[in-house]
Order: C-alpha cells, then structure tokens, then sequence
C-alpha cells in the first residue's frame, strides 16, 4: 500500500511551496472552493460556507451535501458528517483535518452565520432565515416561530396559511410527487399544497394546469375554481339539448369535490353535483326512465338560463387574489398553498 501524500496531513501544516499546482490539483479538496470567486467568498454554487465536510461514507472532503451527491454514486448522510477543513486556511495554503463545528480550531473564523450540530447544515447567506424542525430531521428555511409541525403529516406549516383549527392532515403528505415520482420530503424544487392537502412540485403543478386538467391526480378534487368556467359549462348545456331519444335518461352521478352520488338528466359533456353544484363529477350509470320529483326540481338542466356575467363581476373574479407560497426548506422549497401563477382550466 502506498504512503499517504504529504498534502493529506490530519494535523495543521503549509502546502510545500515547490509542489507544482498542477500535483495538487488531484487533492480536489486541498484548493480552496469559492461561492463568488471574483469577491473571494468560500463556499459553492450551493451555499456561502467555510467548510468542507467529510462523513465516513467518502475518503474526500466536499463542499456540501449536493456537491458529494452530484459526484458519489450514494447520498451522504448529513447527520453522520464527522470532519472539516476550513477553507479560509486552504487560502492561506493551510490545511487541518479537524471535527466538525462552526469555529476553525486552527484560524478561530466562523464558518457560517448559521450552523445546525444535527444536519451539519453551513449557510452564510445574509439573507435567509433557517431552523431545524426537529420532528422532521431537518432544516427548513423560515422563522421558526411562523411555523407549527403536524405529526400525521410530517409536514411543516406556516401559522399564516394552514390553521391547526381546519387542517386536514394526510399521513405522510410528502411522499412522492403525484407527476414525477420523485421524493417531496427532500426534494430541492419546490413544492406546494393543492386545496385537498395533497403535495406536489410547483413546476410539475404549472404544467399540469397548463396542459388543461384541472382535478388532483390523487383524490380527483377541484384544484382552482373558476365560477366564469362554471357558468360557460352552464351555457352550453342549456345550449346544447339532448336528441328527443335520450330526453327521458337519467344519469347518477359521484361528485369527486364532496363525495355525494346524485341522479340528474343524463347530458354527454357534463353532470352537475346537485349538493356541491360542481360539475366535476364522474358518471356512475345512466338509464332510460323518469327523473325523481325532488332531484327534478334541482336539475341544472330545468332550471332558467343562468345570467352573463356583468362588466362588474368580471372585474371582480379578476382582483381575486391566489394564495402565495409561504414555507421553504433546506433541501428546496415547501410552499402552502396554490402559487399566483396557477391557472383554471379553459381559461
């Protein structure tokens, strides 16, 4: 076995000066890595940080877990995260192998404004607030006091959107996103909560909405409400009759918004909740045959054409306000609700 490069000394020591840059280069971790190289800030593409981390998984040193995991074949495990070098000192040509913590023992420098014992988590940004959740095993980013943890979920909320009082927990929401499949509890995209409690990607959401579907790939709820796109399904069925030979049919009907079966005249294109007045519904069966006085008072169908809407109220749909996102984590973001950039179905 051959002897260890003099380059991969435990205790402090200076670069020897007559060792070609290039030698050196193979020791990745023995040169300084920068956040912003031009103003000398250390840290990655990632994070402002002045430490490199080894966990006993990799002989090297990296900048920060997405750094190793771009270049290992395994993820590291944060909490098992043992050693550092300090990349002041890798700019002073000095190199010491030394537990890891937020204080260099050799230079005395901070390594970061924040420091988590537990992910060994480094960030020196400026700007961005962060806590460990310790019933999620993580950092989030936030103020830790604008946030409650439900255990059902696994989940972080902010107090300002998602009300202990009328939450609706889902066990282990942040599962696997509904489009993509990857992993939402770790994920480094952002994420968001539809209106049923279910999580997804914020992009995966975007272009689901986009591509015209307006229903949670999981449970089938109402994702956006749209009362103009309501009205233009009322419109057209009033406008669009069935032939004399299905007048008499009665479908029965599951509204996929409040769960309840109902029986309504048979129509092609689309059924009306008698309960919920959604017309996300699903059809059950349908048969020839004389509708029930009480369901025949509710249909959509015998009722008088609904009105246009006025000048006034579109102005009004359109100053309706989205729910923003509110929550994001270390590993991505984790927002709360629908972001303003949704889009209805059939615009």
């Amino acid at each position: 076995m051959s002897s260890p490069s003099p380059l991969l000394s435990e205790s402090p020591a200076r670069l020897p000066s007559l060792v070609p840059f290039d030698t050196r280069m193979h020791v990745e971790w023995a040169i300084p890595s920068y956040h912003d190289e031009e103003k000398k800030i250390v840290g990655c593409a990632h994070y402002r940080r002045g430490a490199r981390i080894r966990a006993p998984c990799c002989p090297d040193f990296y900048s920060c877990r997405f750094c190793h995991d771009a270049k290992a074949t395994h993820e590291i495990n944060r909490q098992a995260i043992h050693e550092m070098i300090c990349n002041h000192c890798l700019q002073e040509g000095i190199y010491y192998v030394q537990p890891v913590s937020n204080t260099c023992l050799h230079c005395k420098k901070t390594m970061a404004a924040y420091y988590c014992s537990l992910c060994h988590l480094f960030d020196d940004s400026p700007y961005r607030d962060i806590f460990h959740c310790d019933k999620c095993g993580l950092c989030r980013r936030g103020k830790q006091r604008d946030y409650w943890h439900c255990d059902v979920c696994r989940a972080c909320y902010q107090h300002a959107h998602e009300r202990r009082e009328t939450h609706t927990c889902i066990e282990n929401v942040l599962g696997t996103c509904p489009i993509d499949l990857e992993e939402l509890f770790s994920s480094v995209r952002p994420v968001t909560f539809m209106p049923c409690g279910h999580a997804i990607h914020m992009d995966c959401l975007t272009k689901y909405l986009d591509a015209g579907t307006n229903a949670c790939p999981l449970c089938k709820k109402t994702i956006v409400k749209d009362a103009r796109y309501e009205l233009q399904l009322e419109h057209y069925i009033l406008a669009n009759p069935m032939p004399a030979e299905y007048a008499h049919w009665v479908a029965r009907i599951l509204c996929n918004d409040c769960g309840v079966f109902s029986d309504t005249p048979f129509h092609f294109a689309f059924h009306r909740c008698l309960s919920c007045r959604s017309y996300n519904t699903t059809l059950d069966k349908k048969w020839e045959g004389p509708l029930a006085a009480e369901e025949d008072a509710k249909s959509p169908l015998l009722l008088p054409p609904p009105p246009s809407l006025s000048l006034h109220e579109e102005n009004a749909l359109e100053e309706v306000e989205d729910p923003t996102p509110t929550n994001d984590d270390e590993n991505g973001n984790i927002t709360l609700d629908i972001d303003e950039n949704a889009r209805a179905l059939n615009r």
